[in-house]
């Protein structure tokens, strides 16, 4: 019985990542033919609309407003945003981007290590051309992340770069901040993003949604495709590369490699399995 559903959900997961795939080249046609606004490193001084309610929520539009949400530290509690449009970090239309001087995304270091505290809404829309390359900590969509019943859902990510030598690395929230209670809903990692930590520390994480902390964690109906590397012995999990003292509940969730890990604890399962040692970890997938 055990090996039946082992096969059913090497299946299921399977026809995930195909759906996902599909999905994600049905996007990038879709795009080619638009006028797309590349951001040009500047940060916004306002929204595109929307007074940061529930029920009307900031509007980000672009690269330079998406810079803006991140960097209001205690402006953005309790706040909500949603994305208008496609984000283009770079342009990722040219094959060669990421040797073009592309510009840089930021870390905790470039935001002097404040923490966006509000929820984000992508709308159904990608964010494109994520660049990092350095030696900070805590790189990602959202570098530094807390608060309590917080999210971000309905975002995708694709055609994108995070690589350093520091902790904390993810595509959707690097470091997320002791005590807070975060959920990742409908977020989509293709696979032609890369996150990679060069440090050989055994404290090093780079994480597919999330990359550093402690908290309780809910994600349901993802997919992470990413390619995730450490050198030595860092950590690599799809949901969450190196948590502890942590509640995570996974609910359909596709990966490539193990959904979570962390230092000292250790993994068991398979591709989509997710236990690890001192944590209340709840699977139903």
């Amino acid at each position: 019985m055990k090996e039946l559903k082992n096969v059913f959900m090497k299946i299921l997961s399977s026809a995930l990542a195909a759906a996902v795939l599909i999905s994600a080249l049905a996007v990038n046609m879709a795009v080619a033919a638009d006028d797309i606004r590349i951001w040009d490193g500047s940060v916004a001084e306002e929204y595109a609309g929307g007074t940061g309610t529930a029920d009307d929520p900031y509007l980000v539009a672009d690269g330079s407003q998406l810079a803006h949400m991140i960097t209001q530290g205690d402006e953005s509690k309790d706040k909500y945003y949603r994305l208008a449009a496609d984000i283009y970090l770079n342009d990722t239309t040219d094959p060669d981007w990421k040797d073009n001087s592309p510009n840089r995304w930021y870390s905790d270091a470039d935001i002097n290590k404040i923490s966006f505290q509000g929820s984000l809404d992508g709308g159904g829309h990608t964010v494109y051309g994520l660049y990092y390359k350095g030696s900070d900590n805590s790189v990602a969509l959202i570098p530094r992340w807390k608060g309590e019943n917080v999210y971000v859902k309905d975002i995708r990510l694709a055609d994108s770069y995070i690589e350093s030598s520091g902790f904390a690395l993810a595509a959707i929230a690097g470091n997320l901040i002791s005590g807070g209670s975060f959920t990742a809903e409908r977020c989509y990692v293709y696979d032609s993003v890369t996150v990679k930590c060069t440090n050989e520390s055994n404290d090093t994480s780079a994480g597919g949604l999330f990359g550093y902390g402690i908290g309780t964690y809910t994600v349901r109906d993802c997919a992470v495709l990413a390619e995730r590397l450490c050198a030595g012995k860092g950590y690599t999990g799809a949901v969450i590369a190196n948590a502890w003292s942590a509640t995570v509940t996974v609910s359909n969730v596709f990966a490539t490699g193990v959904l979570g890990n962390k230092w000292p604890g250790a993994v068991s399962g398979g591709d989509t399995c997710y236990t690890t040692e001192n944590d209340t970890v709840y699977v139903t997938n």
